[in-house]
This record gives C-alpha cells, sequence and structure tokens, in this order.
C-alpha cells in the first residue's frame, strides 16, 4: 500500500483521526527493548479548511489504555491531500522527513507552504500538480538553507520561492 512508504521495521498499530486527518501509527523497534519510538504518518485528509497546520505530534489514546501516548508525525503519506482544491496553506512540522508521491495532486490554490523541517528530508516526484500556482511560495527556517538547496524541487511539480527569514 502506498501510504506506509518509508517506515520499515515497524509494527502497524493502528489508524486514528483528529481534526479531518487520519493517521497510520508505528511502534519503531529501538536499540533496546524499551526504547521504541511511536511514529505516524499522515494518511488522508477530509478536511475542507483553506488553511492546515500539520502537528508535530499527536496524542492517541488506545482502547483500554488509561494515558494517551504521543507519536511523532513524520511522513504524508502519497495522496493524503489529493483533490482538495481549497487548501491554500500548509504548515510543514519539523518532525517531517518525507513527502510521498502526489501528496497534494490536485490542490490548486496552494500559495503558501509554511516549512519549520530543518534537517534533509525525502521529497517525492510529483508532490504537487501541474496546476499549482507557480507563484507558491516555501518558507523555511533560518540557516536550513542546505537541506532545500540541495533539492530538485522542480520534480516535485512547482517552482519554488525560498523565503529566509519571512
Amino acid at each position: 500500500d502506498l501510504k506506509f512508504a518509508n517506515i520499515v521495521k515497524g509494527d502497524f498499530i493502528g489508524e486514528d483521526t483528529q481534526d479531518n486527518l487520519t493517521y497510520s501509527l508505528y511502534s519503531i523497534a529501538g536499540s533496546t527493548e524499551n526504547d521504541a519510538t511511536l511514529a505516524a504518518i499522515l494518511t488522508k485528509s477530509s478536511s475542507t479548511e483553506k488553511e492546515i497546520k500539520i502537528k508535530s505530534s499527536i496524542d492517541v489514546l488506545a482502547s483500554g489504555d488509561t494515558e494517551s501516548k504521543s507519536y511523532e508525525v513524520r511522513e504524508i503519506g502519497a495522496y493524503a491531500f489529493q483533490n482538495h482544491s481549497r487548501l491554500n496553506k500548509v504548515w510543514l512540522p519539523k518532525t517531517m522527513t518525507s513527502i510521498g508521491d502526489n501528496a497534494f495532486a490536485g490542490c490548486t490554490d496552494i500559495k503558501e507552504i509554511v516549512s519549520d523541517i530543518e534537517d534533509v528530508f525525502k521529497i517525492s516526484s510529483n508532490v504537487f500538480s501541474g496546476d499549482i500556482k507557480e507563484t507558491a511560495k516555501v518558507y523555511i527556517p533560518s540557516g536550513s538553507e542546505s537541506s532545500y538547496s540541495n533539492k530538485d524541487l522542480s520534480g516535485a511539480g512547482v517552482t519554488w520561492q525560498i523565503c529566509r527569514a519571512c
């Protein structure tokens, strides 16, 4: 299944929906038995909002548990926001490590992407459809230019204008 792209050696826990965003939840084994990482992939948006801020983590209370567990949001899966034509601004958390194929395909009104991603990340081809405005701007954290300058962002389907400290 395309939506589970890059998390490997992880155990699928289940799915959770918050604020009209659906996440697949994983436990990824660490170096010791008690060192597991809880990670989430945003797999689908059913939101009709014009602006969406993707959280860096989500808290999930599993059935039978008394305390919620925090899952770090690491990826946007393939086709997650497909045809969300009203979306014009999206915030990406610094925990993001990957954006899947066609994640924003058909999102023809995106004008701003505010990214808190500081480290090198994977961006698939055709993240955006060819319909996106060529004037779309990407705002990045100061000092993270190298994480963006080495990207072939033209393959993502959009001409990116990087604005430092905007």
